[in-house]
């Protein structure tokens, strides 16, 4: 396996194997091989203490975790759960899910080419779990490296990550990234401190407005 590589302290190597993984992540249409590197990832991450390359970190953002993803995904699964005759957006969305995220149905032609839904043979809940573990594994990393901070080098990818995939974050987790936050804004650089600002104010924006949380310190870092 290639995975150690992206930690290796020649810069080249890194670089090579990280470009190496996008392009996997862009065809993995089951997500496997995915969850995979990404778990392997999270333990070179967690053996380390979050002394690692950036490139590590710079795997997450280029896993297919968007929303807009996520929500075609779903009405995918919806589609596939609809009794009786497709429409014809339907049939064509479903076709379009065939070839992009690993959808298999089998359909039967009538006399006036309708098309009926037989059997859609799309294994949502093995794609549900394999999604579910990929943000598990990436919100570890996150909060290992979060949690050690003893480099600045690594940081702002942490902080570019939990901004990009504010959306994921569970509400449980939100109080706890909150206090990591401050805790870090009083010991980091300016720019880390306006990188710990952007995701503070991107994750309450979102799933985050649903919480009440006393601002008070954010704001204070952020007009000093």
């Amino acid at each position: 396996t290639i995975v150690p590589l992206i930690n290796h302290h020649h810069h080249f190597v890194r670089k090579q194997v990280l470009q190496s993984f996008i392009t996997l992540f862009k065809q993995d249409i089951t997500n496997d091989a995915t969850l995979e590197i990404i778990q392997r990832i999270n333990k070179i991450i967690l053996r380390k203490k979050g002394q690692v390359y950036q490139e590590l970190l710079q795997t997450f953002l280029y896993l297919p975790l968007s929303k807009t993803i996520l929500e075609k995904q779903a009405n995918i699964h919806s589609i596939t759960q609809k009794k009786g005759k497709l429409t014809k957006k339907e049939r064509r969305q479903l076709k379009n899910a065939q070839r992009k995220y690993g959808v298999q149905s089998t359909f039967i032609t009538d006399n006036t080419r309708d098309y009926e839904l037989q059997n859609a043979n799309i294994n949502i809940q093995h794609k549900q779990r394999t999604i579910s573990a990929l943000i598990t594994s990436m919100f570890q990393s996150y909060f290992t490296i979060l949690k050690e901070y003893t480099t600045i080098d690594t940081l702002p990818w942490v902080l570019k990550g939990l901004a990009k995939y504010s959306h994921l974050i569970n509400l449980e987790l939100i109080l706890d990234l909150m206090d990591l936050l401050k805790n870090i804004m009083n010991i980091c650089n300016i720019d880390n401190l306006l990188y710990c600002l952007q995701t503070c104010f991107r994750v309450l924006s979102g799933v985050g407005s649903a919480i009440t949380i006393d601002l008070h310190d954010f704001y204070q870092h952020l007009y000093q």
